[in-house]
């Protein structure tokens, strides 16, 4: 396999690892981060389009495992 094999699959799966990051870090802050102010959401969601999955890592860090702005949980 050449050099550009490799390149070409290493960039598709920076261009996933991408989007998915992207996908995750807006759904999480925009459904499950009721609390959170919607600047705060904003500025997630760039962070997550300009860093990708190290943006992600932050979020995750930063937001998700402290349970920051979680949405409490509904009565029944």
């Amino acid at each position: 396999m050449s050099n550009a094999n490799y390149t070409g699959v290493l960039l598709f799966i920076y261009s996933i690892s991408m989007l998915l990051s992207i996908v995750w870090v807006t759904l999480d802050s925009v459904t499950r981060q009721k609390r959170m102010p919607g600047v705060e959401k904003v500025i997630w969601i760039t962070v997550a389009f300009l860093l990708g999955p190290i943006g992600a890592a932050v979020y995750y860090f930063v937001i998700k495992r402290e349970h920051r702005y979680e949405r409490e949980p509904e009565a029944f």
